[in-house]
């Protein structure tokens, strides 16, 4: 029990330095209408648009109240639209913005950075292993 709640723990301060980087990069940018959390959907919705709420709930591993919450923040902040196409009133279909397009190269080379940052000292192998095992461990937690 102990070696688990070391690894709760770990992970947990590893997230809270890793988003307390990225604010600190945004903050530098002068970018003061987003947050770490918003970087993902915005990742995500940049790669698979147009996107619907489930699909993105499901790539980003969030909870759909709190993804609303995001994509409402999103919207309001400009980064996002959210339309309801004519052919299937059921599903909103999300869309990235100019100017979260304009915001998209800077925040992948703050995530890019961030990530080199994590992994100094590791080897090449050590780093596959590692984001493997990152991997097994989120894919044990889905079930």
């Amino acid at each position: 029990m102990e070696m688990q709640r070391s690894v709760i723990n770990l992970m947990s301060k590893i997230r809270s330095r890793a988003f307390l980087h990225l604010e600190k990069e945004l903050a530098h940018l002068e970018i003061m209408d987003l947050s770490p959390a918003h970087g993902d959907v915005l990742f995500v919705v940049s790669k698979f648009e147009p996107i619907d709420m489930r699909e993105l709930a499901r790539l980003t591993g969030r909870d759909k109240s709190t993804l609303t919450q995001l994509v409402h923040q999103l919207k309001k902040n400009g980064y996002l639209t959210r339309e309801v196409p004519a052919a299937d009133r059921r599903k909103a279909e999300i869309r990235l913005t100019k100017k979260a397009k304009s915001v998209a190269p800077i925040l992948l080379k703050i995530g890019f950075a961030l990530e080199k940052k994590m992994l100094t000292g590791m080897s090449a192998t050590a780093s596959k292993s590692f984001i493997q095992t990152m991997q097994k461990i989120y894919q044990n937690l889905e079930s």
